[in-house]
């Protein structure tokens, strides 16, 4: 039997719910006894509800947005450049790298490039433990406040993070069998049907991993729950979302893809802005317009600060959902058991 008001389970002969304190009196035998279902609707509109009601959830996901994102350099060149000029350069940065000063600056800058990777990583996997919890909280009927959730702990922050690197590793080494299939062909096949064949191959790999890609992100997803709320290992959480998603995969598969393109989509209203800021504000350096540098400066970084507020929000929507999800599947296991 579960509690009406917190879904929590609730022992034979017990008048209310350790939990939340609802007095149990209105339930009758046939309706103690109904099987959990899983409602689809209902977990999206609390998953909407709650980062804007418990702001809370909110700033944290603020955090996962920041962080989640891989950061990429470059720059592009100047096209009025001789072949002169750029040969110069080149050999200026040549001799540059062969000073005791650059390898310095080259170990200094891997240095730092690795701390603020592992800074991120934990970073990043702490907002999503205190998010997870923080649904989990709200759920139960527990006021959330940023001070309660930020006490996660280490434990379930290493563990998350040892977590992230199944997936990865997973698809590194499918790529190194595609790598190693696909240079076989082209060395020992002629040409151009080896080109031909490789390309066949790709589509077909490709198409063949999506499925794989699908059911390992389903598993980490509902693995993450598992290694925050339960406090269980990293291997033994990814066993119990294997058994947890079991039967159960279609329908969690479809959660999860409506809940990412939601986020995906209300990402891209903030990010659209900025993007067009950003144009403007390059667009104005070459020309040289101080006035218009400044002004457009300023409005890129408004929208860059709503373009993260409005990330965070849905990064806090589409792991509040999960998390919702997660302990509607766990709670109708638990009834399957019995």
């Amino acid at each position: 039997m579960y509690c009406p008001k917190c879904g929590s389970q609730i022992l034979a002969g017990e008048k209310s719910c350790n939990k939340c304190g609802e007095v149990i009196t209105t339930l009758t035998e046939n309706n103690s006894n109904q099987k959990p279902k899983l409602n689809f609707g209902g977990t999206l509109s609390k998953a909407f509800k709650y980062p804007w009601k418990n702001k809370t959830l909110w700033f944290f996901g603020i955090i996962i947005a920041i962080f989640a994102a891989g950061s990429s350099g470059g720059g592009g060149g100047n096209d009025n450049l001789t072949s002169e000029q750029s040969l110069s350069a080149l050999n200026r940065l040549k001799d540059f790298f062969q000073t005791p000063g650059a390898i310095v600056l080259i170990v200094i800058m891997i240095l730092l490039v690795i701390i603020l990777a592992i800074l991120s990583l934990v970073a990043k996997n702490w907002a999503l433990s205190a998010t997870i919890k923080g649904a989990l909280q709200i759920e139960s009927k527990e006021k959330v406040t940023i001070k309660k959730l930020s006490k996660t702990g280490f434990k379930p922050v290493w563990r998350l993070i040892i977590l992230n690197f199944f997936i990865p590793v997973a698809f590194i080494l499918t790529l190194t069998v595609v790598f190693i299939l696909g240079g076989f062909i082209f060395f020992f096949i002629p040409q151009p049907a080896g080109l031909i064949i490789g390309i066949i191959l790709a589509i077909i790999l490709i198409i063949a991993l999506i499925p794989f890609l699908v059911y390992l992100y389903i598993i980490w997803s509902m693995a993450c729950r598992f290694i925050v709320a339960k406090d269980q290992e990293t291997i033994q959480s990814i066993k119990l979302a294997r058994q947890l998603i079991k039967n159960n995969f279609w329908i969690t598969f479809a959660y999860s893809f409506v809940s990412r393109a939601i986020m995906g989509f209300g990402s891209c209203m903030g990010s659209i802005i900025f993007i067009i800021f950003l144009i403007l504000l390059i667009v104005s350096i070459f020309s040289g317009n101080t006035i218009a540098i400044i002004i457009l400066g300023l409005l890129t970084l408004v929208t860059l600060l709503f373009y993260l507020i409005v990330a965070g929000y849905f990064c806090a929507f589409n792991e509040t959902g999960i998390t919702i999800w997660w302990n509607d599947l766990k709670r109708l296991k638990e009834s399957d058991k019995k």
